[in-house]
């Protein structure tokens, strides 16, 4: 089943200096509203911790605490 499950995955890869969007896994609980955004952003990528782990940077140079899985991530096009 797995290897049946993988050649159906899409793997993303992003490059250092992209522009993407963070999953907002916090309002995955019940209760969402209707018109409430899931996706936070935009964020720029400063460099890949572990194999699919990002650390990643505010417009303003900022970066966030932990890093994010590439699971939740996509890319921004502005």
């Amino acid at each position: 089943m797995k290897s049946i499950f993988d050649c159906n995955v899409n793997s993303q890869s992003f490059t250092k200096r992209e522009l993407v969007l963070h999953y907002d896994v916090s309002k995955e609980v019940l209760g969402l509203g209707k018109f409430e955004a899931l996706w936070k952003g935009h964020y720029i990528l400063k460099h890949c911790v572990l194999k699919r782990a990002y650390i990643l940077a505010e417009p303003n140079g900022t970066c966030l605490k932990d890093p994010i899985n590439g699971l939740y991530l996509k890319n921004f096009h502005p």
